[in-house]
């Protein structure tokens, strides 16, 4: 079994063949029960007396002023009640782009030591994020919150951005090795005295040398040429 530091690509692994686990659905499911249960703002709603399951989403505008007067609940409680809603709303928000972000860099085979590491990350500033947006009310160590979120957007923009170079290299990788191949054969179909149209048209336009450095798509695009004025 694979280590944390080893999963996280912190450390190189002293077994052979050992395959590192992939924790994006554990991450997924964590973050969705964090989002839409942990921070459900129903909770304190249900302690203080002031939940209605009719339409709870309008208990602190209908009730919270009301149970402040009535000595229920005070003031301060009332606003950190508030900010448990919009905790709560700013999870769900976030919880979709994660999905999306993390989802993706595993369907297109970013390393998993980097999804993992991306995901714990990503667990640890969502959690601090919620956490001190209800429970610190003061400006200063507000500003707390903003670098949890931000290092959380971070997070999920380095994962597309991850899946992003996954493709962008896979299709170089390709393109690179299909022009070679088409480049080579019409060189030696050049030297041998047994060139065809498509080749020659390349080597019309490219010439013998500069065949080799043609990419595929501008091979495409000469052929294309090529045929309309053949």
């Amino acid at each position: 079994m694979a280590s944390l530091a080893t999963t996280l690509g912190l450390r190189a692994s002293s077994l052979h063949n050992l395959t590192i686990p992939n924790y994006a659905p554990a991450f997924v499911s964590f973050h969705f029960i964090f989002s839409y249960c942990v921070l459900a703002p129903r909770h304190f709603k249900q302690i203080w007396g002031i939940d209605h399951n009719v339409s709870p989403r309008e208990d602190l505008a209908k009730y919270g002023d009301a149970a402040v007067k009535s000595g229920k609940i005070t003031q301060k409680r009332l606003e950190m009640m508030k900010r448990n809603e919009s905790a709560h709303a700013n999870a769900i928000e976030n919880y979709i782009l994660f999905v999306g972000a993390i989802s993706f860099a595993t369907f297109v085979g970013v390393e998993r030591e980097l999804v993992n590491r991306a995901g714990l990350v990503y667990t640890i500033a969502r959690v601090a994020y919620g956490f001190i947006f209800i429970f610190v009310d003061q400006p200063v160590w507000s500003l707390l919150r903003t670098t949890a979120w931000w290092v959380g957007n971070i997070i999920k923009l380095s994962l597309v951005a991850a899946y992003g170079w996954e493709e962008v290299e896979y299709n170089l990788s390709e393109r690179s090795s299909r022009g070679r191949t088409e480049n080579e054969f019409c060189m030696n179909m050049h030297q041998s005295g047994n060139s065809n149209r498509v080749c020659e048209s390349l080597l019309k336009f490219s010439g013998p040398t500069m065949a080799y450095f043609t990419p595929p798509t501008i091979l495409t695009t000469k052929l294309l040429v090529s045929d309309l004025f053949s």
